[in-house]
């Protein structure tokens, strides 16, 4: 009888060993290796988006480079039209579009003065308005792929004061774009 005792009481103490030893793997083991899956996930998709943002801007460089002795490059680095008015209108025009088919609401658009960097005269817009995070990397997206070439020189994002709710929040963005114009000749 005390032989059975003693084998009962080894069993129990083996059957709780395995009941702690699968509720510790259950509890902290498989909830690490969950949250390190999906991590390794998040990273490899940002790496992949990280390439596309990258693609754009260095074919970039070289276009700009060789602009003015390419009549064929200099149609996809400056800015369209006959007078600075003209190619800041197109721009302006460009970028609402850009806002609006993100599905932003636009508030307001001012005209930044022209400067020379770097051997480019640079005419530009700073616009205002409200989108989500959503349609902001939309936004940011279009602008650094169109051609001509535009530039993002300044970008301001808060949080709007009515935002939706935590999970979607609406963003207040006020954002530079610039584009390169030809210089006059003669």
């Amino acid at each position: 009888m005390t032989l059975l005792k003693s084998l009962l009481s080894k069993s129990v103490a083996l059957g709780l060993l395995a009941l702690i030893l699968a509720g510790l793997a259950i509890g902290i083991v498989q909830p690490l290796a969950q949250r390190l899956t999906t991590a390794q996930e998040l990273i490899a998709q940002q790496r992949i988006l990280l390439s596309r943002l990258t693609a754009p801007a260095q074919p970039a460089a070289a276009d700009i480079a060789t602009a003015p002795a390419n009549p064929d490059t200099a149609a996809i680095v400056f800015l369209k039209g006959d007078s600075d008015a003209g190619r800041i209108a197109g721009l302006q025009s460009r970028v609402d579009e850009i806002a609006q088919q993100a599905g932003a609401r636009l508030s307001s658009t001012q005209v930044m003065t022209p400067r020379e960097t770097g051997g480019l005269r640079l005419l530009g817009i700073e616009t205002q308005f409200s989108a989500n995070l959503d349609q902001l990397q939309r936004i940011l997206f279009e602008l650094e792929t169109q051609k001509p070439y535009l530039l993002i020189e300044s970008l301001n994002v808060t949080r709007a004061a009515d935002a939706e709710t935590i999970e979607r929040p609406a963003l207040d963005i006020r954002i530079g774009v610039a584009g390169a114009a030809e210089r006059k000749k003669g």
